[in-house]
């Protein structure tokens, strides 16, 4: 996880990020597979809806192209994955994105940080947050959540 984070850098785009596709891939997925929870990293806010019809008219007949063909909208793909009961996690980097991944977050009852990837930090956040939530889904048929979560905690902070 280290190394991978050490490889981050932002660069330039289009300002706002195609978060609607990724979560439409997320429900495709939801189709087949047993899925309970994502992790959402970013450094920009979804589309606007106005965005996503914007910046496909630029490519032009590229989306036509692909599994992506039909638009969609990050807050109708949101919906759906609220409705399987998914969470979704948000680590936002800069504070251009933070409202709406604390919304998307909050919305599925997903846990939303900053992440920081100029500093080992960033790295341990994601760990962090990655082990504990993995943790308390593993141990949540039991009743174990927390106990799991506590005995991580206790050997690693």
């Amino acid at each position: 996880l280290r190394m991978w984070m050490e490889r981050v850098v932002p660069a330039g785009g289009w300002g706002s990020e195609a978060i609607e596709v990724g979560f439409w891939h997320i429900n495709r997925m939801l189709k087949d597979d047993d899925i309970s929870q994502v992790i959402l990293i970013g450094d920009a806010p979804p589309n606007s809806r106005k965005e996503v019809t914007e910046k496909r008219s630029r490519k032009g007949n590229y989306w036509k192209q692909t599994i992506f063909s039909t638009p969609t909208y990050y807050e109708d793909e949101l919906q759906k994955i609220k409705d399987k009961k998914v969470k979704v996690h948000t680590c936002y980097i800069g504070d251009y994105p933070k409202s709406v991944f604390q919304s998307i977050a909050n919305a599925t009852g997903g846990t939303c940080i900053p992440l920081d990837i100029h500093s080992d930090v960033g790295a341990n956040q994601l760990t962090d947050l990655v082990t504990i939530e993995v943790l308390r889904d593993v141990g949540s048929e039991g009743g174990k959540s927390e106990v799991l979560v506590d005995a991580y905690r206790k050997a690693y902070k």
